[in-house]
């Protein structure tokens, strides 16, 4: 990164303009090698020089301060974004929704969640349960699990059988059966519902 920071310095001294993708660049370059500070400081510059982010540039920073654990920088960028009506890529919104997940802060989870359109919210919450699976954090993934159930989000019946298998090949069958009785309760609720409703 050390020539390419040059080579961004000696534009900038002789006039030239750096573009958005420019600018994405470095940041993106920045965030590889762990450096998320130097790429607050280039996206930082581009804001002051009136050039616009965009999605893509948001998603690298966020994808790289969330590498360096710090969250509280990564979620305020993450909301900044969506107040400009910038749309979080499924990346984006995985990395930092796992991140959240594993330190089983679920409330900031559900708040990142809210924020979204029901197709992609629950697109991702499946996405995010079967990340926690592959690695073995079903702890983090029942306790997802249990709050979204509570809340009535729609998780796709692959997702609950991708969770249920985990937990028989971990051998946490108690975390699987409590699982699956909120769910058997869930069901029961909506067959109530749609009973009283004809009636």
């Amino acid at each position: 990164m050390e020539e390419s920071q040059k080579l961004f310095d000696k534009c900038l001294v002789i006039g030239l303009v750096p573009t958005k993708q420019t600018y994405t660049s470095m940041i993106a370059g920045y965030c590889k090698v762990g450096n998320s500070t130097s790429a607050l400081r280039i996206f930082d510059r581009m804001v002051q020089c009136g050039c616009i982010p965009d999605s893509i540039t948001y998603g690298a920073l966020i994808s790289g301060l969330c590498k360096e654990s710090r969250l509280e920088e990564a979620r305020a960028l993450y909301e900044s974004m969506l107040d400009k009506h910038l749309v979080p890529c499924e990346v984006t919104r995985i990395t930092l929704a796992f991140e959240y997940c594993s330190r089983e802060k679920i409330g900031i989870v559900v708040s990142i969640l809210d924020r979204l359109d029901k197709r992609k919210r629950t697109h991702t919450a499946d996405a995010l349960v079967r990340k926690l699976n592959a690695v073995g954090n079903l702890d983090g993934a029942s306790l997802f699990l249990k709050t979204v159930l509570d809340k009535d989000y729609t998780v796709d019946h692959v997702t609950y059988t991708n969770f249920i298998s985990s937990c028989y090949n971990y051998n946490r069958y108690a975390l699987s059966s409590e699982i699956s009785e909120k769910i058997s309760k869930r069901i029961s609720g909506f067959h109530k519902k749609d009973a009283a409703a004809i009636a």
